[in-house]
């Protein structure tokens, strides 16, 4: 049989997309031998590779851009490609935001390192967990207005004699008044119309004035109403022209001298003085008393 007739490549059917598959012969050592058309290939054509920029020969691949605050730094075939973020919204953080940090970082700008002061602690237990600062100095020498459990060293500060307090509470005001006691002379309250003491009354004068010719009456409360301490003093001077001053008394009372118990009279240029010697009585004398 004869040989057939040879056939240029070029008469050769057009092949299809190579799959990596197809078998062609080569000859190695000296043999024919078979070998896969993906030994010369590589990888298939239709792999989905992520490139630099568009390839025409590849029909599946994507090709990796920058977006926003990003930056791709390509060292060239067999190298490294580096993708790194410039800062600002999206890309992370920026670099030169005012943080607080625990350490120094060398890739900011503009941080503030949390550090202990006297008497604080700070506990750190790291990434993604809390960082919690606490007060160490309980055993301060506090004052406060009352025994704190959590304190070993406080005083508490209470009202002495003729003292009060007032206390608005946390973020508010703590007010110190006298609520009496001594004076180095004799305070003056004017009353030109019916009276009722208070307690800061206590070791004053009532005075009834000549502007004031209508008979009045000033009344000592009850000792529920207004507590006077015991050798509380209350004087009542009434002006000769004022009108007459009835001196009255919520709880018991007695005039010295006599021992008459109930309200008194003083009428004008009269002076009276009322003494508190127990918790529900008061003695009463004077020039003019009636």
């Amino acid at each position: 049989m004869a040989d057939p007739t040879p056939i240029p490549i070029t008469q050769l059917p057009l092949a299809g997309t190579l799959t990596g598959s197809e078998i062609f012969p080569l000859v190695q050592g000296g043999v024919t031998k078979q070998s896969p058309i993906s030994s010369l290939l590589g990888a298939p054509a239709t792999a989905t590779f992520v490139t630099m920029s568009p390839d025409a020969t590849l029909v599946n691949e994507r090709t990796l851009a920058a977006g926003t605050n990003i930056t791709i730094t390509d060292s060239g075939p067999g190298g490294a490609v580096t993708i790194a973020s410039t800062g600002g919204g999206g890309g992370g953080a920026p670099v030169d935001g005012s943080y607080v940090v625990m350490a120094p970082v060398t890739g900011l700008s503009d941080e503030r390192t949390l550090t202990a002061g006297a008497g604080i602690t700070i506990a750190d237990t790291g990434a993604n967990g809390t960082v919690t600062v606490s007060a160490t100095a309980a055993n301060a020498s506090f004052l406060t207005l009352g025994t704190s459990a959590g304190l070993s060293d406080e005083r508490v500060l209470t009202a002495g004699l003729n003292v009060t307090f007032t206390d608005t509470g946390p973020n508010g005001t703590l007010t110190v008044d006298s609520s009496g006691g001594g004076y180095i002379n004799i305070p003056q309250n004017v009353q030109s119309a019916n009276y009722t003491t208070v307690l800061s009354d206590q070791g004053k004068h009532i005075y009834h004035p000549q502007t004031d010719t209508v008979a009045r009456t000033f009344t000592i409360p009850t000792n529920a109403s207004v507590p006077y301490q015991l050798g509380t003093t209350i004087t009542f001077v009434n002006h000769p022209s004022a009108g007459v001053l009835t001196i009255a008394f919520a709880d018991f009372a007695f005039m010295a001298g006599t021992g008459i118990q109930g309200n008194r009279t003083l009428p004008g240029a009269g002076v009276a003085t009322a003494l508190k010697v127990k918790t529900q009585e008061w003695v009463i004398s004077g020039p003019g008393l009636v």
